[in-house]
């Protein structure tokens, strides 16, 4: 059907149809009305045609189409086109459709979704810039970027792989945030469950990274407390190359560690959830973050309580989460996935309070 100016139809997958105005930059599943005064004639308003034709195919016609039929057995294509130009003729004007109507749905257009009651389309909105929008199963974005990554081979398949560990929620982490920071009271065991079923990476990332900042200000803050003198102080910013040393050293280096023993051991890989390690591991960090805020208190014994407070949170956490999990034949490879994950853990908590504490004038 002839579409008013401006208008171009597309068609999904599954062969429905939906339409997209080039100038206004508007999407809708409805076909656009004509304006009453533009309906070409022998349209109504709304695109249909005023009358109904009838297709009686002479004599000529029937063989015409049936020797066409035996040569190339397209016989449904010219019967169609035959069709389309008798309507044409008896309307008195073309009804075929033209090149720029009809257009591949992957060329399918962007912009503004034109929103009616009985629209099928909705507008997802989240990060602003990138809104996208379904289309029954097919999604367009409003840039020029399609959905997929646009990195096909590995590259692409790595980051398919690498997007299912950040697909967490602000909920999500700050309740594996509370189950590594409260012991006690319990958390409900569907939270632990949810856990151990889907590992994350995302939370553990930006605690290490907080870590490695709360560590560093603090040790700096406390030696200004020290010094009495604050105008002849300098701030030690080598604490922060310590910090991110020993926090993300350790982040990559216990699962390597414990990968490589896994190997050599030559037991099923299975028997030890390497995502699931390094994802407890990273929020076993996080008691680090609230203990360093107290440490600013200027007294010795206090800090040091809160050290081995904050290293007890964290190993609790390790062996609630982790450890008890863990099924390997070795004895040798059990004591590694035990000792490593606790010796990196103790050496963060006491490096932080023998050196990070330390002030010479």
């Amino acid at each position: 059907m002839s579409l008013p100016a401006n208008w171009v139809r597309y068609t999904t997958e599954d062969g429905k149809e939906y339409f997209h105005n080039q100038e206004t930059n508007v999407t809708q599943w409805e076909r656009p009305a004509w304006p009453q005064s533009q309906a070409p004639a022998g349209l109504s308003a709304d695109g249909e045609t005023s009358d109904v034709f009838q297709y009686k195919p002479t004599t000529s016609d029937l063989e015409l189409h049936e020797r066409q039929s035996d040569k190339s057995g397209n016989m449904v294509e010219m019967m169609s086109q035959s069709t389309e130009d008798t309507m044409g003729k008896s309307s008195g004007h073309s009804l075929t459709m033209t090149e720029n109507e009809t257009v591949s749905l992957h060329d399918a257009p962007g912009g503004r979704i034109q929103t009616g009651e009985n629209s099928g389309m909705s507008s997802a909105s989240g990060g602003g810039s990138n809104n996208r929008t379904a289309i029954s199963g097919v999604i367009t974005a409003d840039s020029a970027d399609s959905s997929d990554s646009g990195m096909p081979g590995f590259a692409g398949s790595m980051l398919t792989y690498a997007q299912h560990f950040f697909d967490v929620n602000t909920d999500d982490v700050v309740r594996r945030l509370k189950l590594a920071l409260l012991p006690y009271p319990p958390q409900p065991s569907s939270v632990r469950e949810e856990l151990r079923a889907r590992p994350d990476f995302y939370g553990p990332f930006w605690v290490a990274t907080t870590a490695v900042l709360f560590l560093a200000a603090t040790g700096n803050f406390a030696r200004v407390i020290e010094a009495g003198d604050h105008k002849d102080f300098k701030p030690d910013y080598g604490l922060v190359n310590i910090a991110a040393a020993m926090v993300y050293g350790c982040l990559l280096a216990v699962p390597l560690i414990v990968r490589a023993s896994l190997y050599f051991s030559g037991d099923d890989s299975d028997s030890i959830d390497i995502k699931q390690m390094i994802c407890v591991y990273g929020y076993s960090l996080a008691p680090t973050i609230p203990a360093s805020i107290l440490c600013l208190v200027p007294l010795n014994q206090i800090r040091w309580m809160f050290c081995l407070a904050g290293l007890v949170v964290s190993l609790m956490f390790m062996h609630a989460n982790f450890w008890v999990d863990v099924s390997v034949k070795a004895a040798w490879l059990k004591w590694i996935v035990v000792i490593m994950p606790g010796a990196t853990l103790a050496t963060t908590f006491l490096v932080y309070k023998i050196h990070f504490f330390s002030y010479h004038a």
